[in-house]
């Protein structure tokens, strides 16, 4: 098991990583022939499926050993949510990865980085990858139904965040962060088309967006500074200046759909008020119709009682 495991951890090595795989897979397939019940060798042979683009496989594998190990292995549930969102499952894939972040969090999953708080780091960025995937795959509707990625992005916003704070690596740092701006900049751009998509927005949404466009272009010049001055930053050059280059272009389309968004707001409270007034207007007439109305009965009633009271005499 320790060897399919070395092998399979050394997948990188240069010019290794079919036999590295091919390795892994032949010792795990042993351990089985000898104990059909180690679930621990049926999950590294699901780890090397899955590594083979056989997902179909590799979920089957994985579903077992949840179901003969009644979920203790833990690294089971890591492994299907990579699968599920391998396949586009994106609930499915963000329960598995919520339900292996409990366990991470309570000290019942195995540590697979340095520490337990780098696996809890590792899989907040699943998460807010799962939550980033699910938007843009929402995004492809380009109509009114279109709608639910803008919260998904805030989603995979948040989970960024949390990744932050608790994150000690310097170098993850920059990759987060550089994350959590690439986010910003699509959900800003999901902003920006929701009138295309018949989808309703407010200027305070279009102002955030362009908060967040802001905030994210200076911090993005920052680690291209840093990179530059020499910082260990896994971010290669032309990325984070095709970045700059995009998000100052969606802050100057943002701060025109702002101007425009204040400006359809504006016109939408005037002719408020002036249906507002109209109905005032309206009302005060009713009113006063009703009182000459009144008063006319009222004229008419003693005109009546007079007539009465003289043929009386």
């Amino acid at each position: 098991l320790s060897m399919g495991n070395i092998y399979f951890a050394n997948l990188d090595i240069p010019g290794r990583y079919a036999k590295h795989l091919g390795y892994a897979g032949d010792f795990y397939k042993r351990i089985l022939t000898k104990d059909h019940a180690n679930a621990y060798a049926a999950n590294g042979l699901g780890t090397v499926l899955a590594e083979k683009a056989e997902l179909f496989k590799a979920k089957e594998v994985f579903n077992r050993v949840r179901e003969t190990t009644g979920d203790t292995i833990a690294d089971a549930h890591l492994n299907l949510a990579h699968i599920y969102l391998a396949q586009k499952k994106h609930p499915e894939a963000l329960q598995m990865y919520q339900s292996y972040l409990k366990r991470a969090e309570d000290g019942t999953a195995p540590i697979t980085s340095k520490s337990r708080l780098d696996d809890k780091v590792d899989v907040l960025h699943y998460i807010a990858f799962a939550y980033f995937d699910w938007a843009r795959q929402t995004e492809l509707f380009n109509n009114a139904k279109a709608a639910p990625a803008d919260e998904r992005y805030k989603k995979a916003m948040e989970n960024l965040e949390l990744a932050i704070i608790d994150n000690t690596s310097e170098s993850k740092n920059s990759i987060l962060t550089y994350n959590l701006c690439m986010t910003k900049l699509q959900a800003a751009n999901c902003v920006l088309q929701k009138l295309t998509r018949n989808i309703r927005r407010t200027a305070q949404e279009v102002e955030e967006a362009l908060n967040g466009l802001q905030q994210s272009l200076e911090t993005v010049e920052t680690i291209l500074k840093s990179k530059n001055e020499g910082a260990k930053v896994l971010i290669s050059t032309s990325t984070l200046n095709d970045f700059i280059t995009h998000c100052k272009s969606n802050i100057e389309s943002a701060k025109s759909h702002l101007e425009d968004e204040r400006k359809r707001e504006e016109e939408a409270k005037e002719i408020m008020e002036l249906q507002r007034m109209a109905a005032q207007t309206k009302k005060e007439e009713q009113k006063l119709q009703e009182e000459l109305r009144k008063q006319e009965e009222a004229r008419k009633q003693e005109e009546r009682d007079r007539r009465a009271r003289e043929k009386m005499r």
